[in-house]
C-alpha cells in the first residue's frame, strides 16, 4: 500500500489502535536469542518505547514502508498543530 491509498486518519483511537487500524491481530510468539532480545530492549529504551511498541513499529515500517508511516505521522502532527481540521 502507498500513502495515497489511506484515507485521512481518524486520530480518535483507543490505546489498542493506531492510524492504520485497530490492533487486533497477534503475531507470534517468536523465539529469539537472549542477546537479540537484550539489544532490542536497549533500542526500545533509547526510543522511549516499550519492547512491544518498538517491535510493532519495526514490523509496521517493514510491512507498509517508511513513506506511508512517515506520511501518517505528518498528517497526525498537522492535526495536532491545527493545520488540518480533524475528520469527525
Amino acid at each position: 500500500m502507498t500513502g495515497d491509498e489511506f484515507e485521512a486518519p481518524s486520530f480518535m483511537r483507543t490505546g489498542t489502535s493506531n492510524p492504520i487500524g485497530k490492533l487486533t491481530e497477534p503475531v507470534g510468539p517468536v523465539k529469539i536469542p537472549v542477546e537479540t532480545k537484550e539489544l532490542l530492549e536497549q533500542e526500545s529504551r533509547k526510543a522511549g518505547l516499550t519492547l512491544n511498541e518498538f517491535i510493532r513499529d519495526l514490523l509496521m515500517l517493514r510491512a507498509h514502508g517508511e513513506e506511508v508511516i512517515t506520511s501518517l505521522h505528518h498528517q497526525r502532527m498537522a492535526v495536532v498543530l491545527g493545520k488540518v481540521e480533524e475528520r469527525k
